[in-house]
């Protein structure tokens, strides 16, 4: 937007210190988020569902299943 310069300038100047943290677990291929993320459509309107047949078993709490290590996890700052 029209401030992108002026936030550029406060970061290169040190005015901000830029930061946050992932929203999400990093996995080191896409087998590691198993099969929920290969859906397919299928729901008669051509948009991607899943059933969940995993359960609670998704995202970080399928690493700590299958003890897996991610590459970053949950919540890392970066």
């Amino acid at each position: 937007g029209q401030e992108s310069g002026n936030s550029i300038a406060d970061v290169l100047y040190g005015r901000v210190n830029p930061g946050g943290k992932t929203p999400f677990t990093w996995g080191k291929t896409r087998a590691s988020y198993g099969d929920y993320l290969h859906t397919e459509p299928n729901n008669g309107n051509g948009a991607p569902q899943d059933n969940f047949n995993e359960g609670v078993f998704i995202d970080y709490r399928r690493f700590d299943k299958y003890n897996e290590t991610p590459i970053y996890e949950f919540g890392f700052g970066l």
